[in-house]
């Protein structure tokens, strides 16, 4: 089933459920290695209702596969649900507890039960007392949040005495890169979120990678429809990049029944707009800073979303321009260079110079939307889909369907 299709039973799925009433928001969880090994979902009511977690974990196991995916789902204000029992259980979908759940006596029943019939938990935020032993094998992991974590020294923000800790911890609100190596010394085996800011202000310059300039000139043969034959002898100059490609378009979710053993063919079956395409998310992710992987794959998914959210009803041109306007829209950042100075060098349709250079035109608001999906604005989220006349629950499915499509290629 291609990806459109899927979004469509999504869509379909979720009007008919409580996703359809409640606003998304997401961000990366991402351990020691900078790899992504999940994504934390974050579900919000609106209109002053409030999603169950047992409706909200009905809805998701229906639609998220258990192999592609690993999810830690919070629903916001949602008191801890007995009818999880009346849920089964999936690998995909940890449920996040609140700490202040533990202090409950009936939570020595339920949580081992929720265990029993397949829910993965977690602790989330600092208990009001000490955790009582019988739950800790109850955890998957807890989620901390620096402001919270009581392991750390009033002097230095260094580790106590008491630093060890039964449970895994995931760290949350990290915003430098200094407190993102204090935490991960502090042995969590994961934080949520990146501290994008301070990463893109202290890394090196990606243009340097000598891949800016291939893949550059590439974009630039593809929009003068230079000829197949042209083309190969640039990416021969680039080992790498041809590897990538060839990898790329052998793979089996490309879907092709034939190996393609030279550029001249991969190009020929990739066809220009496909290239162009492959492309431009390349050109995103092209550094080799270990530090930068996080934001790389961020614009991927941020690329992904604004092509689906867009839906399929337009034509693949503007679905194009949608994907090519997400993936681009952190190159200033990445290269350290304007957007002015970059689309000197690469041709963009005039939509996405807009939305990119001005932060106007047509393609804005995909663009805002993104945005708030990924720091969790469920005001501004609703106001953007309120004001594009948008379905709450295609955005949802949309925002679905990328984070699993996007999990097969972190």
């Amino acid at each position: 089933m291609g990806a459109f299709e899927s979004q469509l039973n999504l869509a379909d799925a979720l009007s008919r459920g409580v996703l359809a009433q409640a606003t998304l928001s997401y961000a990366p969880m991402i351990d020691r290695h900078r790899k992504v090994i999940g994504m934390r979902l974050v579900v919000c009511g609106t209109d002053g209702t409030q999603p169950s977690m047992s409706d909200v974990v009905r809805a998701l196991r229906d639609i998220v596969p258990e192999e592609e995916i690993r999810l830690s789902v919070h629903v916001v204000g949602a008191d801890v649900d007995p009818a999880l029992f009346t849920v089964p259980g999936s690998r995909a979908i940890a449920v996040e507890i609140p700490a202040a759940y533990t202090v409950n006596p009936e939570c020595f029943e339920y949580l081992p039960a929720f265990n029993a019939v397949g829910h993965p938990l977690v602790l989330y935020g600092v208990p009001p007392s000490a955790l009582d032993p019988k739950l800790f094998d109850c955890f998957k992991h807890s989620v901390v949040d620096l402001s919270e974590d009581r392991r750390i020294g009033e002097e230095n923000r260094v580790i106590t005495a008491s630093a060890t800790r039964r449970i895994p911890f995931v760290q949350s609100g990290i915003r430098t890169v200094a407190a993102l190596e204090a935490s991960f010394a502090r042995n969590c085996y994961a934080v949520i979120g990146w501290p994008f800011d301070d990463v893109l202000r202290s890394s090196s310059v990606a243009s340097s990678n000598p891949d800016f300039v291939t893949i550059t000139k590439l974009m630039q043969m593809v929009d003068q429809q230079v000829p197949v034959e042209q083309i190969e002898p640039v990416m021969k100059r680039d080992p790498a990049l041809g590897y990538r490609l060839l990898r790329y378009i052998n793979s089996p979710a490309f879907g092709l029944s034939v190996v393609i053993q030279s550029f001249k063919h991969a190009v020929m079956m990739l066809g220009y707009n496909r290239l162009k395409r492959w492309l431009a998310l390349l050109l995103a992710t092209s550094s080799k800073d270990v530090m930068l992987r996080p934001v790389m794959y961020s614009s991927m998914r941020r690329g992904m979303f604004m092509e689906r959210v867009v839906g399929k009803s337009v034509d693949q041109e503007l679905r194009d321009e949608m994907f090519i306007c997400g993936v681009f829209s952190q190159l200033d950042r990445l290269f350290h260079t304007s957007f002015e100075q970059l689309f000197a060098m690469l041709n963009v349709p005039e939509n996405v110079r807009n939305a990119l250079v001005h932060r106007t035109g047509p393609h804005m608001p995909y663009l805002q939307l993104a945005e708030a999906v990924e720091v969790g604005d469920s005001e501004l989220i609703n106001k953007l889909v309120t004001d594009n006349l948008m379905s709450l629950a295609a955005v949802n499915a949309a925002l679905i369907d990328t984070l699993v499509e996007a999990s097969k290629e972190e």
